[in-house]
């Protein structure tokens, strides 16, 4: 995910059928963001098992718990829901994963803070902020429950390592 020079959020994803045939799924937000200093929390849930008439509802997308809404999708194969139904993506598989770069050649010029990424279990942003009473301004708040098997934390707070887990299980390479 990063946003790209019209404010908007470009989502990308590597989906991988049963049969090793591979595409990119990715979008633009039909929203923009004006406010580059805001916190946002950007929470993505995808969801494969259950058959649905559109494809791009595999994918959720919430910014400060707001459904996000994309445009200009593009890819292959990408015609049916049965094309999509049961699939796996290359997240939480043995293959390299990338937080904040688009695809190989972009990088995230923005601050990350509390990547977080619960394994089997598609989350609620509640989870992870909420809502002040009196603002209405989004905040963060500490995740508690369970990572699963290849489950993360990263909060950024070690200066030895970036890429700490803080959950302590999987910790990531620190490129660039």
């Amino acid at each position: 995910m990063a946003f790209n020079t019209s404010d908007q959020l470009i989502f990308v994803s590597r989906i991988t059928n049963v049969n090793g045939s591979s595409f990119e799924w990715y979008g633009y937000s039909t929203r923009v963001f004006r406010d580059p200093s805001a916190w946002y929390n950007i929470s993505v849930s995808v969801d494969t098992t259950i058959a649905h008439s559109n494809n791009n509802d595999y994918f959720t997308i919430k910014v400060n718990n707001e459904p996000i809404t994309f445009s200009n999708f593009g890819g292959v194969s990408l015609v049916s829901a049965a094309s999509v139904q049961n699939i796996n993506t290359n997240w939480n598989r043995d293959t390299l994963h990338t937080i904040g770069s688009y695809r190989s050649s972009g990088y995230f010029d923005g601050y990350l803070a509390d990547v977080n990424f619960v394994d089997s279990g598609a989350l609620d942003p509640t989870s992870f902020g909420y809502a002040d009473p009196t603002t209405n301004q989004w905040l963060p708040k500490q995740y508690i429950g369970s990572y699963g098997t290849n489950g993360f934390h990263l909060d950024f707070s070690s200066g030895a390592s970036l890429g700490k887990d803080a959950n302590g299980t999987n910790d990531w390479t620190v490129n660039g």
